[in-house]
């Protein structure tokens, strides 16, 4: 726990939960894209966004409705693993892939709409892998399956580590209960970049990377998402709510909070990707899942200004 943060909790008002907060403090892994003249550059496996995914045997370009996903991102997971700790035995060895149907738009407000996102693992031998294209019809030549086909421009990324505390309208900072001086303390407190390593808003505006990273806590652009991650996984919808038992709904809020974020993708201009009105792709799993590298759960949402 960061005594320094501590210590900035206590001067803003917060000492009555200033443990709990920074204990909620996590360490976030910021995405920084490069272009690249040609992906040819990128050796096979590394971690990058865009271009193509390096797949090996046996690994399918994932499909959805009969179409393939468009590929978005893949890490090494040790790239990753510097940033954790020792025993997140999830990141000693593979790569992760992302793919999403950029052409459908798909919100993650609803569960018909899963399949339109994949994140895939693999894990072996290196030298097996295989940059794969997109697998476009060869009888579909209209200027969309052309684009489709190019991808998202290929690029480099850098990683830095960064800590992040929750939102104001999470569920983490909601079970604090705060008093109306707190919540006005932790908004001020957390438009504070500086003290938790994070870029400033003008670092922000002046930067075409985007505001990727993984883990961490999310930059939430509309509402809380971990809440709408467990309803929509249930099967339900925020109107079921009022009508759960007590114990249920202690349940359901201890599985929501459970939700982690594995992935954010904003916009980016050197990627050339725009979700919705500048907004951005969250890849949520439940952490328990995580830990055991099962990623046939995870949940996608897009939000957007």
């Amino acid at each position: 726990m960061s005594e320094e943060l501590l210590e900035s909790l206590g001067h803003a008002g917060l000492e009555r939960v200033a443990e709990p907060i920074a204990d909620a403090a996590w360490t976030s892994i910021r995405v920084r894209t490069k272009p690249v003249r040609s992906e040819d550059d990128l050796p096979l496996g590394v971690s990058k966004l865009g271009g193509r995914p390096d797949l090996l045997p046996g690994i399918e370009w994932p499909t959805w409705k009969q179409g393939p996903l468009d590929f978005l991102a893949q890490f090494y997971l040790p790239d990753l693993a510097r940033f954790g700790d020792e025993e997140d035995e999830f990141l000693k060895s593979g790569w992760l892939l992302f793919f999403y149907d950029s052409m459908s738009d798909a919100w993650g407000a609803e569960a018909e709409e899963r399949g339109s996102w994949r994140v895939i693992f693999q894990d072996g031998d290196a030298s097996l892998l295989e940059r794969k294209s997109f697998p476009a019809s060869p009888t579909d030549t209209t200027e969309e399956s052309r684009e489709r086909a190019a991808g998202y421009a290929p690029c480099a990324v850098e990683l830095t580590e960064e800590m992040k505390l929750p939102h104001l309208d999470s569920l983490f900072v909601r079970a604090l209960d705060l008093t109306e001086a707190e919540a006005t303390a932790y908004m001020k407190l957390t438009a504070q970049p500086v003290l938790l390593g994070e870029r400033t808003d003008e670092e922000a505006d002046s930067d075409p990377s985007g505001g990727h990273r993984l883990f961490g806590h999310p930059d939430i652009i509309q509402d809380d998402m971990q809440f709408d991650c467990e309803l929509i996984a249930r099967g339900m919808r925020r109107e079921d709510m009022g009508d759960l038992p007590d114990d249920e709904l202690t349940d359901f809020l201890t599985r929501a909070i459970q939700w982690r974020l594995l992935l954010q993708l904003d916009s980016d201009n050197n990627m050339g990707a725009m979700w919705g009105d500048m907004g951005a792709l969250y890849f949520w799993i439940p952490e328990d899942q995580m830990l055991e590298r099962n990623y046939e759960d995870v949940w996608m949402m897009l939000q957007c200004y």
